[in-house]
């Protein structure tokens, strides 16, 4: 008698068929139990007791606390000082350029008003 040996995807196959059929067996069970009602409850119960001891909002306290701590040590404040000062300073050069580009116009009116030769030198 020879017996012939599975394939690995044979194997994984039959299986996973069984996993699966495991798998919806314990669903039914659970979802026909008791036992999901109590898990619900419990669940709820728990819930209910933190929210009225403060704790889930104590919580929310530490963790914003140690989120700005985090940030401050990984530099992510300096970064965002770092960034407003770029925009400050873009938008600065932006009004001093356009104020040079005024001066200049004005300048080169002043010059055609009074004759002057181009580069405001005297003959």
């Amino acid at each position: 008698m020879t017996v012939k040996s599975k394939s690995p995807r044979e194997w994984f196959s039959k299986a996973s068929v069984a996993a699966k059929a495991t798998l919806e067996s314990v669903k039914t069970e659970y979802r026909e139990s008791n036992l999901n009602t109590k898990v619900n409850e419990t669940a709820a119960r728990a819930k209910q007791l933190l929210e009225e001891s403060g704790v889930k909002d104590k919580a929310l306290l530490v963790t914003e606390k140690v989120s700005g701590h985090l940030d401050t040590l990984s530099g992510q404040k300096l970064l965002e000082l770092v960034e407003q000062r770029l925009t400050l300073q873009a938008q600065y050069n932006d009004i001093l350029a356009t104020k040079l580009e005024e001066a200049l116009n004005r300048i080169n009116e002043l010059e055609k008003f009074i004759k002057l030769p181009r580069g405001g030198g005297r003959s």
